[in-house]
């Protein structure tokens, strides 16, 4: 009789569960509509995107409440479909009663027998216990799915995705730009301390750059304003890694392909001269 009990258990604990992973994925995509463009949700990012490239090509949706609806069955949670989470739930809660039933009618069917529950010290009467089990994990699960509200958020969801396809569809050539934020907090720890870098090594290299002008303003007056042979040295290098590095990114970068031309590469050497000097 204790697999009974412990049937009722899983089973109600399965359904209270995927009701509940539903309803954060839920709260999640209500939370990132009241900040478009910063969507964090991907099944929301990839819907706006969509529907952004088709408004930008002036494809027209003639029922947008089907569409909705359409769109809104093929969400998925991970691998899953909601669709099928909302299923497993309710599976869940009808076969917790099913056990119930089955386990009552077998302690009907061979007489009167006793239990020791897990959570209870004494004996329990196997018959009342099973029932008293299912009411009261019934109740919680009904009371939760009363709290929790799927279906309205749900419909939260649809409302507020139809006013947002409304409120862009006469606005073309305006397109918000949806991008995936970083996926997790590694990731952003990473960015940061990448950043903290580069700006450490920014500051060091003009640090460098600036001790480097000093010394070479100081020699030069030293020399009655006359620069020394190694200052020069010095200078012609600066000027020929700073080249060598725009020819790289005029290689590398087409928005620096004009560099190359041999006009504006002389201009760009009297600009590096001239700020050198």
């Amino acid at each position: 009789m204790e697999l009974f009990y412990y049937g009722i258990w899983l089973f109600e604990l399965v359904s209270i569960i995927t009701m509940l992973v539903v309803y954060k994925s839920n709260r999640g995509v209500l939370k990132d509509l009241q900040q478009i463009p910063k969507v964090k949700n991907r099944w929301l990012q990839a819907y706006l995107q969509e529907f952004q490239r088709d408004t930008q090509n002036h494809i027209t949706i003639h029922n947008p409440s089907v569409y909705m609806a359409r769109r809104l069955r093929e969400r998925k949670i991970g691998k899953i479909s909601v669709r099928m989470l909302k299923g497993f739930s309710w599976t869940a809660f009808v076969l917790s009663f099913f056990v119930s039933a089955v386990g009552v009618w077998q302690v009907r069917g061979t007489g009167i027998m006793t239990l020791s529950f897990p959570f209870v010290k004494s004996f329990m009467p196997a018959m009342e216990g099973l029932i008293g089990t299912t009411v009261v994990l019934g109740a919680v699960n009904g009371m939760l799915r009363l709290i929790f509200s799927i279906a309205y958020q749900e419909e939260m969801i649809e409302t507020n995705l139809l006013d947002y396809m409304e409120n862009e569809k006469d606005s073309a050539g305006r397109i918000v730009k949806i991008e995936p934020p970083i996926a997790n907090e590694a990731k952003k720890a990473a960015a940061k301390k990448m950043s903290r870098k580069a700006r450490s090594k920014a500051r060091q290299q003009e640090q460098k750059l600036r001790e480097e002008l000093l010394r070479a303003q100081k020699e030069r007056a030293r020399n009655g304003g006359r620069e020394s042979p190694s200052a020069v040295r010095s200078q012609q290098q600066k000027m020929e890694q700073v080249e060598a590095r725009i020819r790289e990114a005029a290689l590398t970068d087409e928005r620096y392909r004009h560099l190359l031309d041999e006009e504006e590469e002389k201009i760009v050497k009297d600009v590096i001269k001239e700020f050198l000097s």
